[in-house]
């Protein structure tokens, strides 16, 4: 039997305003957010502004000090395997997020 772990979206850069939607998020331990860009120009670093922490960043966990602002239909995602808040940012827009998982 295959199992799916539950993925949950968060759109970046709704009709080009600088927000993710829902910027705030509860989920399980092994459960995937999948970021969705709307608009240009923007990126996913965990941390909070402006120190990235390295955790995670779009558009493949590397580099994450130096993330690069991503187009219009970009799809990232990551697989939140440990528990605890995880706070995220775009470093040029000021947009936050936090994921907290149980």
């Amino acid at each position: 039997t295959v199992t799916f772990a539950p993925i949950h979206p968060v759109l970046v850069g709704a009709a080009a305003a600088p927000t993710f939607q829902p910027a705030l998020l509860d989920i399980a331990a092994g459960e995937i957010v999948t970021w969705v860009w709307q608009s240009d120009g923007f990126a996913v670093v965990s941390g909070t502004p402006p120190a990235a922490d390295g955790l995670f960043c779009s558009p493949g966990d590397t580099a994450c000090d130096s993330a690069p602002a991503l187009p219009a239909l970009t799809v990232y995602r990551h697989q939140f395997t440990g528990t605890g808040t995880f706070p995220y940012f775009d470093p040029t827009s000021g947009m936050t997020g936090s994921i907290t998982v149980h």
